[in-house]
């Protein structure tokens, strides 16, 4: 559809958080020289505009508040590196623990910084905190070492399944095609991820997820990450979608068909690539 997908906007994300967090004495070498880790707890991402292929793009990453909880608040950027528009918000939230899993005092310089910021992270589209029978089964998968960093399932892995499940879950019904041209596509507003445990390698992961609202022009989805064997919940994603006309790049009503969720029966395949 000649715009970046959310998973690459997930990677940059990355990135920038790996380079300000190097600033402040917690690199990946710092962190495991130390026997420290950062935990991922809550993450947020909306999108503003497309960024097309070939567009140069700016990002800006700042720390924005420590919480009564210890957990590093993180808010990031994408601009469109010619207009000046933004194109994404991103707002991440992370726990530093030792090896015992007690909380460990952030670096005094990053407090400072906190201080002297001026940006202030967004509120959160929040999912539900879970009780992971919601929906559809949208497919299972084996976590491998590669989806993995620091001890649990990376962003991009979690973006990928969303993906995935959303389109079995409804996204697909939506999107029409003409003479082998797409004529209706769909984009990503809204992402949501809690994370409530971590996702180990080796692990058989279930999805589940279901339609919950539809307004007219806006779809969310829930998703459920699920322990296949024992049921526990591992993460919960919720996310909003628009269709939109991909000659004029214009959000168009949601499509007849998606005015409730697809059946059990409908869903496939079992296995999630």
């Amino acid at each position: 559809m000649l715009h970046m997908n959310i998973q690459h906007f997930a990677r940059r994300i990355g990135m920038a958080e790996r380079y300000l967090l190097a600033q402040f004495g917690l690199s990946s070498s710092a962190l495991h020289g130390r026997q420290l880790h950062l935990v991922a707890a809550r993450e947020h991402i909306a999108f503003a505009k497309e960024l097309r292929a070939g567009c140069p793009i700016v990002g800006r990453s700042v720390p924005v508040a420590i919480g009564g909880n210890h957990q590093l608040r993180l808010q990031h950027e994408l601009i469109n590196g010619i207009s000046g528009d933004p194109c994404m918000t991103a707002c991440s939230e992370y726990a530093l623990v030792d090896s015992g899993g007690a909380h460990h005092p952030w670096p005094e310089a990053l407090v400072q910084a906190i201080d002297a910021a001026a940006s202030q992270a967004e509120s959160p589209l929040r999912p539900s905190a879970g009780d992971g029978g919601n929906g559809i089964e949208c497919g299972r998968c084996i976590v491998s070492e590669d989806d993995c960093q620091a001890g649990d399932v990376t962003r991009e892995v979690l973006v990928r399944l969303a993906n995935h499940a959303g389109s079995h879950v409804g996204l697909e019904k939506g999107r029409q095609w003409e003479d082998g041209r797409l004529t209706v596509g769909s984009a990503t507003l809204h992402l949501t991820i809690e994370r409530h445990a971590a996702i180990l390698p080796g692990t058989m992961l279930q999805i589940r997820s279901a339609l919950t609202h539809n307004s007219g022009k806006i779809v969310h989805i829930e998703h459920h990450l699920l322990d296949a064997v024992t049921g526990r919940e591992f993460a919960t994603m919720a996310t909003a979608h628009v269709f939109f006309d991909v000659a004029s790049r214009k959000a168009i009503a949601v499509p007849d068909g998606l005015t409730r969720p697809v059946s059990e029966a409908a869903a496939s395949p079992s296995t999630l690539s």
